[in-house]
């Protein structure tokens, strides 16, 4: 059974009365699908992603959302399990919506950088909508496994000038905690085969990538209990360059700050 599909007049409609149900101004950002159909990216979506900045807004959306009609799902099929959404709530339309606080899918936050590139929606009510950045869609759209998320990555590709630039930075940004680079170049690189098309980060991308496997050998050998010494010499015997090696001293510095 397929699940119905919303476009953006449905969308706002939404937005409208759940911001008629909130006691104070909140401001809330949309990306996924939502964000595309606004967009004109996608003629619509079957659920919209939504992230807060904290746990108050959160609960104070969540009770408007109980009063305009939709209930929170706890049963749920695994892939939204796998989502690791705050809360996830439906209305009688089957009309989803995924909530996060600050972080996204147990993977990418919503940063001060991704919410100063937003781009304000509308004002429902008491309910500010804010849309994450073209840059910003791809990259958290870029570094998953749905064949879903790499259509319209493509799609966001070629109907908006991205700046390539931003994405890189805002990816190596959130890779402090775990590397992104490798996901994302993955996701690209099917895009620019599949395509034809040429992005200009692959190259950057790769390297960056490189370098966090690098490191993670690096800590994996410290695991098992070998001393800096033997690590470095058995790097050197791999065929690994001074520069390389040196470069993985910077970021394992980097790393333990």
């Amino acid at each position: 059974m397929h699940k119905p599909f919303f476009k953006k007049e449905k969308l706002r409609e939404s937005f409208q009365k759940i911001g008629e149900e909130l006691n104070k101004p909140l401001t809330v950002f949309m990306f996924g699908g939502g964000a595309m159909a606004f967009r004109n990216q996608k003629q619509g979506t079957k659920d919209l992603d939504l992230v807060f900045q904290n746990q108050g807004e959160f609960h104070d959306f969540a009770n408007a959302l109980e009063k305009s009609g939709f209930h929170e799902i706890h049963k749920l099929e695994k892939p939204y399990q796998q989502m690791a959404a705050s809360g996830i709530w439906e209305n009688k339309e089957e009309f989803r919506l995924d909530v996060f606080v600050k972080i996204v899918c147990n993977a990418l936050e919503l940063t001060p950088s991704v919410e100063k590139r937003s781009e304000l929606l509308e004002k429902f009510g008491n309910l500010t909508v804010r849309m994450f950045s073209s840059e910003d869609l791809i990259l958290f759209k870029g570094i998953t496994d749905r064949p879903a998320d790499t259509e319209d990555v493509s799609t966001i590709i070629k109907s908006a000038k991205v700046n390539w630039g931003i994405v890189l930075e805002e990816c190596t940004l959130q890779s402090k905690k775990r590397a992104w680079h490798g996901s994302l170049l993955n996701k690209l690189n099917e895009i620019e085969e599949r395509d034809k098309l040429i992005i200009p980060i692959t190259l950057q991308l790769q390297k960056l990538a490189d370098r966090a496997i690098l490191v993670q050998f690096y800590k994996d050998k410290q695991e098992e209990g070998k001393p800096p010494e033997e690590i470095m010499k058995e790097l050197n015997a791999r065929g690994f360059t001074e520069s390389e090696i040196k470069q993985l001293k910077k970021d394992l510095h980097l790393v333990q700050q």
